[in-house]
């Protein structure tokens, strides 16, 4: 990973995906929740390190 975007490397180029991006709905504005990349037990996956407002539903 390099500036929060994931590089793979592959034996004849090279993919990168940009870090990713997660935001909530809250009052008709929308908030970005911070989210990053992780690694864990050879699945690649996401988490929220400051968490988002859990107090918040979805309308879908």
């Amino acid at each position: 990973m390099k500036d929060g975007a994931l590089v793979l490397k592959l034996e004849v180029n090279q993919v990168v995906e940009q870090r990713p991006y997660a935001y909530q709905l809250i009052n008709g504005v929308v908030k970005e929740v911070p989210c990053k990349y992780i690694f864990k037990n050879k699945t690649l996956g996401f988490e929220f390190p400051s968490g988002y407002d859990t107090k918040i539903q979805s309308n879908h």
